[in-house]
């Protein structure tokens, strides 16, 4: 369960992977559904910074660049792309 592990669904996580020496930086910008997958993305990066943007209030442009991401992941449930109000929230938070 990801509250266990996750603590719920927070505005803006970093979780640094120790057992991984050098490795890339993946920001994740996901809702609930998303955190299935956490674990998986975990173990694949030296450090994953996971955004929900239902709660998060800066910029996403701006984190993408403080921790020099190598790449970034948009996971959502698959009808949240019809959400109007969801899709403005996230174009809101790229300005």
């Amino acid at each position: 369960d990801y509250l266990l592990f996750f603590g719920g669904d927070q505005p803006l996580m970093e979780i640094t992977n120790n057992s991984i020496e050098s490795g890339k930086t993946l920001v994740v910008i996901k809702d609930s559904y998303a955190n299935a997958m956490l674990p998986w993305v975990i173990n694949n990066y030296k450090k994953v910074v996971v955004i929900d943007p239902r709660s998060f209030g800066g910029s996403l442009i701006e984190e993408v660049n403080r921790y020099n991401a190598d790449e970034v992941a948009v996971i959502n449930y698959v009808f949240t792309t019809t959400f109007a109000d969801y899709c403005d929230m996230i174009t809101g938070l790229i300005k």
